[in-house]
């Protein structure tokens, strides 16, 4: 279940912000929002144009990178993803989980939507690969971990 998600420089959310669904204060009220100590049902009000198509798309964004699955695509080369008022040149998306025992840290960051910076997996703190695209920099070391012989590395 997701339990922390980051996100940075992505479209309005230029300054980094996450949204910590264990900080279940004020949720008391509402047991049936809660599912193992973690905001399971969650709505999301504000002004038009503020944002909250966008975090919903952010959120979203782990499927089109787990899919690989472009969206999009008349726009992916102008970096249409990005903050307009940034100097940065990557949105980058954090997402943690908590599967029963295990902690699953997965991070990556986008120059587009359709090109991947970077992209790291960690377990319980182990970091099982990290990859840096535009580097060419690739660390598989611990594949063995989630017992996986091989990475696709053309993202």
């Amino acid at each position: 279940m997701l339990k922390k998600f980051t996100l940075k420089n992505y479209k309005n959310f230029k300054d980094k912000i996450t949204i910590d669904f264990e900080n279940i204060a004020g949720y008391q009220f509402n047991t049936d929002c809660l599912s193992d100590g973690i905001i399971g049902k969650m709505l999301i009000y504000g002004c038009n144009a503020t944002g909250k198509t966008n975090l919903g798309r952010a959120l979203l964004d782990i499927g089109l990178i787990i899919f690989d699955v472009t969206r999009y695509a008349s726009n992916a080369s102008n970096g249409i993803l990005l903050n307009a008022d940034s100097k940065e040149e990557t949105a980058v998306f954090r997402y943690e989980f908590r599967f029963e025992d295990a902690e699953l840290d997965y991070k990556y960051s986008r120059f587009s939507n359709q090109e991947l910076c970077d992209e790291e997996l960690s377990i319980n703190g182990k970091n099982i690969f990290k990859c840096n695209f535009s580097l060419k920099e690739y660390n598989f070391d611990n594949l063995d971990y989630i017992h996986a012989e091989t990475a696709n590395i053309d993202r």
